[in-house]
């Protein structure tokens, strides 16, 4: 796999929840509020649509939990 695109591999709010053990609306809340650095959250205004989406990526993810996921 390139390196490239390790390094913007992206995870689902789900499956971060899962893999930080808490509730995917808490990683939904943390994120908005910026006290979880693991990607960006957008709000519907720059999407265009009426609900916010995150972007998640595995390598902030991972430096978050301080260890590689499979």
């Amino acid at each position: 796999m390139n390196k490239e695109k390790i390094r913007c591999e992206r995870v689902s709010v789900d499956e971060a929840a899962k893999i930080l053990g808490m509730a995917p609306y808490m990683v939904r809340f943390r994120m908005k509020k910026k006290t979880l650095p693991i990607g960006r959250p957008i709000p519907p205004e720059q999407t265009g649509s009426s609900r916010w989406e995150f972007r998640i990526y595995r390598a902030l993810l991972e430096k978050e939990v301080g260890r590689t996921l499979e």
